[in-house]
């Protein structure tokens, strides 16, 4: 199937049949997807065929087109009922610099397999690429790669809420665990999974094919490593689930042309392991909510490791990313006695549902009413611990050496005033999306958290809360130009005092 020239990205179209597009017809070669802009030689087609037993694609032919199909046309995915397919065409209208660039376009599939009805998505831009869709499991998110401004590399991936009426939502950034500084695009979906390729530091050269849980888009992507990745381009990999077989494009020397479809066999299934805890507080007496709860969570020796407040309707929920390991929660607010719950693993149980109970404190509940109305203070002015500002490693939440040590101050100073409760709040500044941003600062306040409670500070003394961009000490918010000093005035951690 391959050629002499370039062939690439395949994509499943249903069962038994497989689209790819190829420049076999415009005999030219695309030598490196990183390093150069061969690209803009190679024209485009694309083809469809047919899977054999051994996976070996048979029978292409070009895909009929009731549009303009003057333009470089690829990376291609279709809704699961197969009426509607998502793909990446060059701009059909020249930018100043007279360069066309990428876009991605929607197209009704008829039942005979013609594409027809073509609409651009809005999200489109002359002064940036979209490129490279594919769709969520159940088909309501389009994952695409982009050089939209506000990324964190050359190209980042995105995802964008499909809505009714031929709508859309606002495209957002998977983030920094997921982009990197450099370039990150061909993302595919398969059963929960995230498949993207990337040039980021660390790979074998080249792109090379990741591998992340779309649960969890703050842990660092696995490299497939040998045989799929080799120190040149590894792109474009797609997974039957079902079989366990799939398809990737790479442009290794021992193929037939400038990039080739290769085909192989996954010998083990890539276990996502992750068990979700869903779960409410209730009284134990009324049996009704318990808002504002605090959920500790702790491993199997006893340690603690985060904690979680219950929303409005007493219900919590809580990701654990280990396989095969025990957990014990324990339920917890003023004016109550504990509950606990254990959370033992079970190979093919996902979901954990659990409810506590919470029964009232019989002492403070039936406290008498004093007979004098007691006298209010003036509120105490907020107090801060005087430690140098915590520092983490860029776009991520590992704390960095530094940081450690005056983390261990506060550990001694803690540790000297026994009766000492702090709560520790982590700020950033109003760049990056704002949902990001605050996911980011909850994740660094539980780190610190989670460091001070390892050195032997009671986890009921430490408290973490991340306040992302919702709390600037000056003007710079979303819309304002700032320079980089302004910004870093929002970007700051505090411990508070709130008991002494």
């Amino acid at each position: 199937m391959n050629t002499a020239y370039s062939d690439l990205s395949t994509s499943l179209w249903g069962k038994g049949r497989v689209i790819f597009a190829s420049s076999k017809n415009s005999k030219a070669i695309v030598k490196s997807r990183v390093k150069s802009n061969e690209s803009k030689k190679a024209f485009l087609e694309t083809f469809t065929g047919y899977i054999d037993k051994d996976y070996e694609i048979k029978f292409p032919k070009k895909v009929v087109m009731d549009f303009n199909a003057e333009f470089n046309q690829s990376n291609v995915s279709f809704t699961p009922d197969l009426k509607t397919v998502y793909f990446t065409q060059n701009s059909t209208s020249k930018v100043k610099n007279k360069t066309v660039n990428l876009k991605l376009y929607k197209a009704d599939v008829t039942p005979t397999g013609n594409w027809m009805n073509i609409k651009e998505l809005p999200f489109n831009s002359t002064n940036y690429n979209c490129a490279h869709p594919t769709l969520s499991d159940d088909g309501t998110k389009l994952y695409f790669a982009s050089n939209m401004p506000g990324g964190y590399g050359n190209s980042d991936i995105y995802v964008v809420d499909i809505l009714a009426g031929d709508r859309y939502g606002r495209p957002k950034n998977l983030g920094a665990y997921i982009n990197s500084p450099n370039r990150d695009n061909f993302p595919e979906i398969n059963n929960g999974l995230l498949y993207f390729s990337s040039d980021r530091p660390g790979g074998l050269g080249g792109l090379d094919i990741y591998m992340v849980p779309l649960g969890n888009l703050f842990q660092d992507p696995t490299n497939l490593g040998i045989p799929i990745n080799s120190k040149y381009d590894d792109f474009s990999v797609v997974i039957n689930g079902s079989f366990r077989r799939g398809y990737f494009t790479s442009n290794r020397p021992q193929g037939k042309g400038g990039d080739d479809i290769y085909s192989f066999v996954q010998e083990s299934a890539i276990k996502s392991c992750s068990q979700l805890v869903e779960g409410e507080v209730r009284d134990a007496d009324t049996d009704e909510i318990v808002q504002d709860a605090i959920v500790n969570i702790f491993d199997e020796k006893g340690n603690w490791l985060n904690r979680f407040s219950t929303e409005g309707d007493g219900k919590f929920k809580i990701k654990l990313n280990k396989c095969e390991k025990n957990y014990k929660l324990e339920a917890t607010k003023k004016h109550y006695n504990k509950d606990f719950a254990d959370i033992i693993y079970e190979p093919n149980k996902e979901v954990h549902n659990v409810t506590m109970h919470l029964l009232h404190d019989a002492i403070v509940a039936e406290a008498p009413m004093p007979k004098k109305p007691i006298e209010m203070k003036e509120p105490e002015k907020e107090m801060y611990l005087d430690v140098k500002n915590i520092n983490f490693i860029l776009n991520k939440y590992n704390i960095r050496k530094t940081s450690a040590e005056e983390l261990n101050k506060v550990v001694k100073i803690m540790k000297e005033n026994p009766t000492l409760v702090v709560e520790f709040g982590a700020h950033t500044d109003s760049r990056g999306p704002d949902e990001y941003n605050m996911e980011l600062s909850i994740k660094r306040a539980n780190e610190v958290v989670r460091y001070i409670v390892s050195k032997g500070i009671d986890y009921n003394r430490i408290y973490g809360k991340g306040y992302g961009e919702t709390m600037p000490v000056n003007h710079c918010v979303n819309g304002v130009k700032c320079t980089d000093a302004e910004h870093l005035e929002n970007r700051r951690t505090e411990f508070l005092i709130l008991a002494r």
